[in-house]
This record gives structure tokens, C-alpha cells and sequence, in this order.
């Protein structure tokens, strides 16, 4: 049903691109966030410091990219 719904807004709506990136960035974090609930350990022997540090610099490649 979302999907027929978001096809008919597309159609009779012209969003501006800030509201699309942000669905895009919102799905996208999404995704990454559930990835990594499975990939780390549960004794929680990870170091969170160091994966913060490593989704700044790809964003920053991003959007130095741009």
C-alpha cells in the first residue's frame, strides 16, 4: 500500500530535493543501524569511539565528493 501511495504523491507532487535526501538519509540510516545491531558483539567488546570516527570521515568524503 506505501508503495502505491508514494507512487501517486510522485505523481501529483513535486517535493523539493531537501525532503528527498532527507527520506534517502532517513532509510539509509536505517538500514546501517540494523546492520550493525547484528555485526557487533554482544559481550560488547567494540569500540564505539572508533566507529563513530569512521562514519565522520566517510561523510566527509561524501560530501567533499559533492
Amino acid at each position: 500500500m506505501g508503495i502505491l501511495l508514494g507512487w501517486g504523491l510522485s505523481l501529483t507532487a513535486d517535493l523539493p530535493a531537501v525532503v528527498t535526501s532527507s527520506v534517502y538519509a532517513f532509510l539509509s540510516g536505517g538500514m546501517v543501524f540494523n546492520t550493525i545491531k547484528g555485526e557487533f558483539p554482544v559481550k560488547r567488546e567494540s569500540s564505539f569511539t572508533a566507529f563513530a570516527a569512521g562514519c565522520a570521515v566517510y561523510t566527509a568524503v561524501w560530501l567533499l565528493a559533492e
